[in-house]
């Protein structure tokens, strides 16, 4: 497999990039579990195993349950692995 970048690479992660902050910039802040889900883009499973674990924080008013977008971005910000100290192959 070549691990070179062709142009088209390089434009569609540029397009995949602008993207994102579209989808950030139109999303609300606060989101229903279905909402979440696409954010995520996961099920709705996992939603739920996040939220019993206490890894993704979440607020119930009046029986409705509402997740707030900058905690989501939060979590994963602070989820990164350092690739740093990773042994080389």
């Amino acid at each position: 497999m070549n691990t070179n970048s062709s142009p088209a690479d390089s434009l569609l992660h540029k397009l995949a990039a602008a993207l994102h902050v579209l989808i950030n910039h139109n999303t609300p802040e606060w989101l229903r579990t279905s909402q979440a889900q696409a954010y995520l883009s996961c099920s709705r499973s996992v939603i739920n195993k996040l939220r019993e674990s206490k890894i993704l924080p979440y607020y119930n008013l009046g029986g409705m349950v509402y997740f707030n977008r900058e905690e989501i971005d939060r979590i994963i910000e602070d989820s990164k692995v350092d690739r740093s100290n990773a042994i080389a192959d």
